[in-house]
């Protein structure tokens, strides 16, 4: 008669299993919400940097011209006439009274 094998290590609990189980099962989660995120921050990047080097090697745009304006014609003016005499001053109004001392 064999005798049976009976387990090298010490014999495990099913609720201790199914409780490591559940924990590997939400270590798993984690890594997977990790690695998704990580791949979004990775295409962000990817993409900001597209936007750097076509800012970079793209010429500046040019501004737009202003329209040409039309000069504006000033009619010429002649110049006041020069007189030779001084101008004389005004003259009042009233006649001028003598002062009595």
């Amino acid at each position: 008669m064999v005798a049976p094998i009976a387990p090298a290590g010490p014999s495990s609990d099913p609720q201790q299993l199914e409780a490591i189980a559940r924990d590997l099962a939400a270590v798993r989660q984690s890594i997977e919400r990790l690695a998704a995120g990580q791949e979004q921050i990775a295409r962000n990047i990817a993409k900001a940097e597209q936007g750097i080097r076509q800012r970079i090697s793209a010429p500046p745009p040019q501004p737009a011209a202003a329209p040409a304006r039309k000069p504006v014609q000033v009619p010429p003016q002649s110049p006041p006439p020069i007189s030779a005499a001084p101008p004389t001053p005004a003259l009042p109004s009233a006649p001028l009274r003598p002062t009595m001392p």
